[in-house]
């Protein structure tokens, strides 16, 4: 039994009480801001006057695990902001929700109801200011199409739930930021997305992926770091994968150097990778090295107007490496040498391990997987003071405040120079204007195997060219002269 509270109080926080339901006498509590009711395990009702509490903000009732039910008059309570119920015995969200216009972060987090069959939820329209919303190990089976309707969402999570697909309207989210469907161990495909990272890990039914889109300015972006983690998602296509993997980060790194270089906008650096299984660079990276580290003898006229910026690869052995939320970071160094000798030395990112990935749970990651990225950290700032004509890149895993990862190794690493017009472009085009810098290329790019891997080079070359391509190549060799 509660004592008798004064009117005036604007804070309430009963964290692990005893109660069984709040007195009425509540609804006298008008100027209250805060109810925290959290761990209250004993908790079975909110009484129906609760929408008297015009001025709450803040209301939790995470871990009320015999809560199980919520007044329909929760939807009047017209200044909530922040709504958690986490871990509680809650099964069916009340449809009056939608009336809580000011609501800006909501978790229905472990709800699943008492008999753990899932949590029902209703249409989501009308929530136009809600900004986070966690539906995460809700034994979800169905999302609502209103779910594109969230107009202001910035970070959507729906991880570790059943559902097959997810509604294609959420392709109207065009201020999401981040999604995460880790662990949804039933879901088949993906619709088209709007530009974001997105945490897919584990997805292991996932076969189809959408088109990922890419806008038509990065001016519209006020994020530096996006990321698509696939790791364990073993049925997608990986030759269509890795195709789209490529056509996006190239877009993405043009659209970086034409608003960052072009027009001389203050655009913030752009970091972009993605993650998925594999053991191999793929062919498109015209340089390749085994190990962790990769020295590139560069063409002739290699820095010009068109290049965007470096393309990086970097194989990962995980060795069965444990996901106990550690954390784990692909960091590398750029080294640039110019002709009078002189090195230019930077550093960037190619993806991190999500710390709060697991949340309680560990899986185990059994085989290599392939980083595909750019960053813009490395693109060479100097471009007219210098001319280079090596670059070196080494990749490092590193740990929590920098320790090395011992248990985990990049095994093979690959470099692309990126142009312009490589965009639509088959990823073994050769974007040169000239025959003779194109031929001075493959002069180079032979040079950097030895004796034993050249014939390995040119076979694996002549498989990449398909009969029609080579029709192709040669017609475009003839428009050059």
């Amino acid at each position: 039994m509660l004592p008798e509270l004064p009117c005036n109080i604007e804070e309430l926080k009963l964290l692990g009480s005893s109660i069984e339901e709040l007195p009425s006498s509540v609804k006298y509590l008008s100027k209250l801001v805060t109810l925290d009711l959290t761990s209250s395990n004993k908790l079975k009702s909110l009484p129906n006057n609760i929408s008297d509490l015009k001025s709450l903000k803040h209301l939790s009732l995470t871990r009320c695990s015999k809560l199980d039910t919520l007044p329909d008059e929760i939807g009047t309570l017209d200044s909530l902001r922040d709504y958690e119920a986490k871990g509680s015995a809650i099964k069916e969200i009340p449809s009056s929700i939608i009336h809580l216009n000011n609501l800006q972060n909501l978790s229905f987090e472990r709800c699943k109801g008492q008999d753990m069959l899932g949590l029902s939820l209703p249409p989501l329209s009308g929530l136009h200011c809600l900004r986070e919303l966690d539906l995460t190990n809700c034994a979800i089976t169905k999302l609502p199409d209103s779910l594109g309707s969230l107009s202001s969402l910035k970070e959507l999570y729906l991880g570790r739930n059943n559902f097959e697909s997810i509604p294609a309207s959420i392709k109207n989210l065009s201020n999401l930021r981040y999604l995460d469907i880790s662990y949804c161990e039933d879901l088949q495909s993906l619709p088209e997305l709007p530009l974001i990272s997105t945490n897919a890990y584990n997805c292991i039914s996932l076969e189809v992926m959408s088109c990922l889109s890419v806008p038509d300015s990065i001016v519209a972006i006020d994020y530096s770091f996006i990321k698509f983690d696939l790791i364990n998602c073993f049925k997608l296509d990986q030759n269509a994968l890795i195709e789209e993997a490529r056509l996006k980060i190239q877009s993405l790194a043009t659209l970086w150097k034409e608003n960052y270089y072009d027009e001389e906008l203050d655009a913030s650096p752009l970091s972009t990778v993605i993650c998925f299984p594999g053991s191999e660079v793929p062919e498109g990276f015209s340089f390749r090295s085994l190990g962790s580290l990769i020295t590139v003898k560069l063409p002739p006229g290699w820095l010009n107007d068109n290049f965007v910026g470096f393309g990086l690869c970097a194989v990962v052995a995980f060795r069965d490496h444990e996901d106990n939320g550690a954390f784990l970071d692909i960091h590398f160094e750029c080294k640039l040498k110019s002709e009078d000798g002189e090195w230019h030395v930077s550093h960037g990112t190619l993806g991190d391990w999500d710390i709060s990935r697991s949340r309680g749970q560990r899986y185990k990651i059994g085989s290599d997987h392939v980083y595909m990225g750019f960053d813009s950290a490395v693109y060479p700032d100097d471009i007219d003071e210098l001319c280079y004509n090596e670059v070196c890149f080494q990749f490092c895993l590193e740990g929590l405040f920098g320790k090395p990862i011992e248990c985990c190794q990049v095994k093979k690493c690959g470099v692309r120079l990126m142009y312009v017009q490589d965009i639509g472009k088959p990823s073994g085009s050769c974007s040169s204007g000239d025959e003779d810098e194109f031929l001075e290329l493959v002069e180079i790019v032979s040079a950097s195997f030895n004796s034993d891997d050249e014939d390995e080079f040119w076979e694996s070359m002549e498989k990449s060219i398909s009969s029609d391509d080579e029709v192709e190549f040669w017609e475009s060799m003839e428009e050059l002269n």
